[in-house]
Formats: structure tokens, sequence, C-alpha cells
């Protein structure tokens, strides 16, 4: 009985050992390592991907902040060239306003004196025309007469004492204007007459001067002639090198026009780059999140095959067939929600775009309006918008200040900053009206034309003007004073 009970277990056992459900089979296992190994991978790829996006976000922020500062650089020289030219419109502004004042000024003054001797002739003719109506009031009657009569008189009287006190004041003044007259006149006899006597002897010392003198004059005249030659050549290398400095300026201002369009390209280029930061930003944000949502997943999945690898622990076969049924109902849901969750990725479209850095009114030409705001279009119509680079701006920059330099008489002589006209001062504006910059140049070649053409106009070329021979750069023969160089120059002195 013992042994037939015992062989009933046995058999039992071993159906049981064939029958187990919770027991993991090869398939399950090598599915659930493949499993494992291929989210290790995709892991392994996404961290890659990650490290990829932030060198890359690394290499656009150092990318940016380098076109940041060379920005920064070109707008500071920009604002500096249109300080240079605000000033130097001012300084002529003020200087035909002062022209205005002055020719005002003597206008009014010139008004003023009319004003006042019409007023004057007025008065005395008013006071004259009374004088008449009381003088025939006083004619109607003897008495009245008489009176003015005798008034009349005694200022006939008195006018005749004074008209000869005023003779003999005359005769006296006069006597004394002869007398000193004769006087000086006989001391200029005497001293012409030592003179001549001086000169009688002293005649072949003179003669001998006389040859020095005249080659000195000669040397001296051939020197003038040199100096107004000299004088005529720098003026006419000055009227060339304004004429050849005016095209500089016209062609300045021709190049400021396609530096403010390419500035405006620049800005635009600066804000394609944003915008691309700004949706990698988002594809990192993006990543991260989906890492972060693949990271709990798979911590999910560990706790679950963990509570797997716990089933085999348990003696209870209710026990773990529930546990069992458990972990797949659990790794069921954790697949099908990794399956169906997914991130949502943020969009681009709500990003906006770049405003204008400098708007209408900022340089003061014009009123400033109420509000002024501009979009710069989107990045798909970037790619259309070409101009040079920016090294070779900076090399245009460099060869047009190296121009300015010229020479005079041999010396090096350095335009002033001050001196250059550049039109370059104007801050780039994305949106503006070419049409009033237009006027705006055309009113300033105006300003200057009226100081500096209409003099070479009236000038004719190959004059010198007063300034530039002034009499004291001519040379003067030594021993000599300027009257007696003038008396050399006259040739009908004695």
């Amino acid at each position: 009985m013992a042994k037939g009970k015992g062989k009933g277990k046995e058999k039992k056992g071993k159906k049981k050992a064939e029958i187990d459900p919770n027991a993991l089979t090869e398939v399950d296992k090598t599915f659930y390592e493949l499993q494992i190994a291929d989210l290790n991978r995709k892991l392994a790829r996404l961290r890659t991907l990650t490290q990829e996006l932030e060198d890359k976000n690394e290499e656009l922020k150092q990318s940016n902040e380098k076109l940041d500062e060379d920005r920064s650089d070109i707008i500071i020289y920009l604002k500096r060239m249109l300080q240079e030219k605000i000033d130097e419109i001012k300084e002529l502004e003020e200087r035909v306003t002062a022209l205005q004042e002055s020719m005002q000024n003597t206008t009014e003054d010139f008004e003023e004196k009319i004003a006042e001797m019409e007023q004057e002739y007025k008065q005395m003719h008013e006071q004259l025309t009374s004088e008449i109506k009381l003088l025939e009031g006083k004619l109607n009657s003897l008495e009245e007469f008489r009176t003015q009569r005798d008034d009349l008189l005694k200022k006939f009287e008195n006018q005749e004492n004074e008209m000869e006190a005023q003779e003999k004041r005359h005769k006296r003044e006069l006597y004394e204007i002869e007398r000193k007259f004769i006087i000086s006149k006989d001391q200029l006899k005497k001293d012409m007459e030592a003179e001549v006597i001086t000169t009688f002897h002293s005649n072949a010392s003179i003669k001998k001067r006389d040859i020095t003198i005249k080659q000195q004059i000669i040397e001296r005249l051939t020197d003038d002639h040199k100096f107004m030659s000299d004088l005529l050549d720098r003026y006419r290398r000055y009227q060339k090198e304004v004429f050849n400095s005016r095209n500089d300026i016209k062609a300045i201002n021709d190049k400021n026009k396609q530096l403010e369009y390419k500035n405006k390209i620049l800005e635009q280029n600066l804000h394609h780059i944003r915008c691309e930061r700004t949706a990698t930003q988002a594809d990192l944000i993006y990543t991260k999140e989906e890492n972060g949502r693949l990271n709990a997943i798979l911590i999910e999945a560990v706790s679950c095959i963990k509570d797997a690898l716990t089933v085999r622990t348990e003696s209870e076969e209710s026990l773990r067939s529930a546990k069992r049924e458990n972990f797949l109902n659990s790794l069921f849901a954790l697949l099908s929600k990794a399956k169906d969750e997914k991130i949502r990725r943020p969009s681009l479209d709500t990003i906006d775009s770049m405003e204008a850095t400098y708007t209408r009114g900022d340089l003061g030409f014009i009123p400033k309006p109420v509000e002024l705001r501009s979009k710069i279009p989107t990045k798909r119509h970037m790619d259309s918008q070409t101009g040079i680079s920016f090294d070779e701006y900076l090399m245009y920059v460099e060869t047009t200040q190296s121009r300015k330099s010229y020479s005079v008489e041999g010396e090096e002589q350095s335009i002033p900053d001050s001196h250059i006209v550049v039109h370059e001062g104007k801050p780039s504006v994305l949106f503006f009206d070419e049409s009033e910059i237009v006027e705006e140049e055309s009113e300033a070649s105006n300003k200057i034309d009226i100081f500096g053409v209409e003099e070479e106009e009236d000038q004719p070329s190959g004059v010198v003007t007063p300034l530039e021979a002034s009499p004291s750069e001519a040379p003067t023969v030594e021993g000599e004073s300027p009257g007696a160089q003038s008396e050399g120059d006259n040739p009908e002195s004695p």
C-alpha cells in the first residue's frame, strides 16, 4: 500500500511539473531580452542625439554672440559717422543763421534810419507850417508886426555879431595855418638842400648801390613770380582735390545705401538664425521630455521584470498565477502606453518675428510717428536675399579711410574726421521711406553748393585769392623797409 501511494504521489508531481503555467519559457526570456536590448539601444541613440543637439546649441550660441558683437561694432561706427555729419550740418546752419541775422540787422538799422529821417522831416514840416501860420496871423495886426520886426532885427543883429566873430576866428585860424605851412615849407626846403648836398657827395656810392638794388629787385621779382606760380598750382591742386572729394562723397553716399540694404539683410539673417535657434531649443525640449518618458517606462519595465522574477520563488500555484497575470497585464499596459502616449512637439507658429530696431524719426530729420511696428519675412524668404560678406565690408572701410590722406608741398597732411563728409552715420532701419532719404540728401547737397560751388563758378580758374597771395608772405630785400620796396617797384619813383 505504501509503495502504491508513493508511486501515485510521484506521478502527480510529474504532472504538476509538466503543466506549471507560471514558469517562463525560453521564447519569453529571449523576447524580453531582445526588448531590453532594443530599449537600451534606443536609449543610447537618444543620449547621443541629445549630446549632438547640445553641442550644436553651444556652437549656435557662440556664432550668435559673435554676430551680436560684429553688429554692435558696425552700429557704433555708423553712429559716430552720423554724429560727425550732424555736427557739420549744425555748423553750416549756424553760419547761415548768422548771415541772415546780420543782413536782417542791417536792414532793420537802415529802416530805422529812414523812419527817423521821415519823422524829422515831418516834424520840421509841421514846425515850419506852424511857424508860417503864426507869422501869417501876426501879420494881420501892426503891433504884432512891429514886435515881430523888432524881434527879427534883434535876431539879425545877433546873427551879424556871430558872423563877425566867426569870420575873425576863421581869419585867425587861416593865419595860423598859413604860418605853419610857410614854416614847414622852409624846413622842407632846408632838408632838401641838405639832402641834395649829401646826395651830391655820395653819388658814386649810390651808383654802386643802384646796381646791387637792381639785382635784388630782379631776384625779388623772380621769387615773387615763383611764389605766385606755386600759389596758382596749389590753388588748382586744391580745386582738383575738392572735385575728387566730392566724387568720393557721392560714391560714399551710394555705398552707404548699399550698406544700409546689406545691413537689413544681415539683420534678417540674424532673425533667421534666432528662429533656427528657437526651433533647435524646441527640439531639445522635446527630446528631453521623450527621454524622461522613456526612462520612466524603462523603470516600470525593470520593476515588472523584478516582480516576474520573484514569481518563481512563490510556492502556491494560485498566488503565482495571479502574480503572473498581474505581470502580463502591467506589461501589456506599459507597452501600450509607450506606443500610444506621445509627447506633443512644440509649434513654431507662435514665435514672433524681430521688430525693427530703429524707427522713423529717431534721427530727428522727420517727425516721429506715433507707432511703427513691422515684421520681418519668415526664413523661407531669406535665401533669396544676398549681399557681400562681413570681411569684404571691413576691407572696404579700411580702404576708404586710408584713401583720405593727401600731401601738400611734400608734407603729409591728413584730412580731419570732421571734414570727411560721410552719410554712413544713419543707423540701419529695416522699414523706411527711400524717397525721404533722397530728398534729405538733395537738400544737404544744395546747402553745400551754396558755400562751395557758387564761389568756384564766380571765381575764374587760375586767379589767386588775396588770402593766398598775402603781402606778408612776399620776400623782402635785406636792408630795405617796406616803403623802399614799394618805391623800387614803382618805375616812376625818383
